[in-house]
């Protein structure tokens, strides 16, 4: 209950260890999904916000950002409100492919298999390309 989420970015500490790459969610449930598909660089917004400290923190620990938030209009948002706050990163969208954002209406991570989770890892798209969909 007295977690600082304005301060926390879910399993930073061992996503920064992983490389320059860092997948964005909004759960921790999520990111231990991502990590068993393969994907230990991922981190948790806990939540349909983003301060300005995990802004901060996101720009000092990676040079590229892919975002798999939530398909739904809050994810959607989430996701925007990083992407516009970050400075000199590549923003990436995951995207199932060039039809769908994730398979099958998934809302999430949660609800795809790991051959589904690393294709949308793999077709992510520049954050300007997402904009225009």
């Amino acid at each position: 209950p007295n977690l600082p989420r304005n301060k926390t970015l879910f399993n930073l500490q061992k996503a920064k260890r992983e490389g320059g790459t860092i997948i964005v969610v909004e759960s921790s449930f999520d990111v231990i999904r991502l990590w068993q598909a393969g994907f230990p660089n991922a981190v948790a917004t806990l939540g349909g916000s983003i301060s300005e400290q995990n802004i901060k923190n996101l720009n000092r620990y990676s040079s590229t950002i892919i975002i798999m938030t939530d398909n739904d209009n809050a994810g959607r948002s989430l996701g925007n409100a990083i992407a516009n706050k970050l400075k000199n990163k590549n923003i990436l969208w995951a995207k199932y492919n060039h039809d769908q954002v994730y398979p099958h209406n998934a809302k999430d991570v949660g609800d795809m298999t790991d051959e589904e989770i690393k294709q949308c890892i793999k077709n992510a798209i520049p954050h300007f390309e997402y904009a225009t969909l």
